[in-house]
Order: C-alpha cells, then structure tokens, then sequence
C-alpha cells in the first residue's frame, strides 16, 4: 500500500499540491504526486493540452502544468499523440493508479476531503 502521509507537507487544504518535491524526494514523493495527479483525469476521455493544463491547475498551486503534464507523460501516467494536441489515459491504467491512492488516504487526513468529494 502506498503511504500517503508523505504528500501531507506538499498539500494546502483544499488538497492542492503546493510545490513540487525537490529532486531529493525525486523517486518516491515525485512519484506519488503524479499518481495523485493521474487519477484527476478520466479513463476513456481525450483531453486537448488546455484541457489537461486546466484539471492540473485545479490540483496544484505552483503554476507550472507544463512541468506536471511533462512528467506525467515521461512517466507513462498519461498519453499524448505526438503534436501534443490529445492527451488520454493508458488503457486499464486508471484502477491501477486511482486504488491505491484512494486506499491509502484513509490515513492521511489531508487528503480525505479529497477522497471524499470523488
């Protein structure tokens, strides 16, 4: 299961993420913030980059949604067609993402308003 108090110093309270995690964080906390990113978006929609650009601008008060959609990309969290004009979730990839996140936030309190309003 993934821990998800580790999000807690990255999250405000309406469950925005407030900054990015610092190379340090790089391979665990990075990680988790773009599974919790991920699971904003809708299996089996095709998003435009403004589309994308404003649900990341919903969960993330940084102003950087280039440096969140790149990532989630590099990460393979979420598709793009090569001109950067569609952008969609792998296939089967949602549940994969989504559970783990919703399970563990159970114990982080931050993030159940979160959860809750899902």
């Amino acid at each position: 299961m993934i821990d998800l108090t580790a999000l807690k110093p990255y999250l405000d309270a309406q469950g925005r993420i407030t900054q990015w995690p610092s190379k340090r964080n790089r391979s665990r906390v990075q990680t988790l913030v773009l599974w919790y990113l991920a699971e904003k978006f809708v299996p089996g929609i095709t998003y435009t980059e403004q589309q994308v650009n404003a649900i990341l601008n919903q969960h993330h008060t940084f102003n950087d949604p280039a440096l969140l959609r790149r990532e989630l990309f590099d990460h393979g969290l979420i598709n793009r067609a090569r001109n950067g004009s569609a952008y969609w979730l792998p296939p089967g990839e949602a549940p994969a993402i989504a559970a783990p996140v919703v399970a563990a936030a159970i114990d982080c309190p931050a993030i159940q308003p979160v959860v809750q309003a899902l």
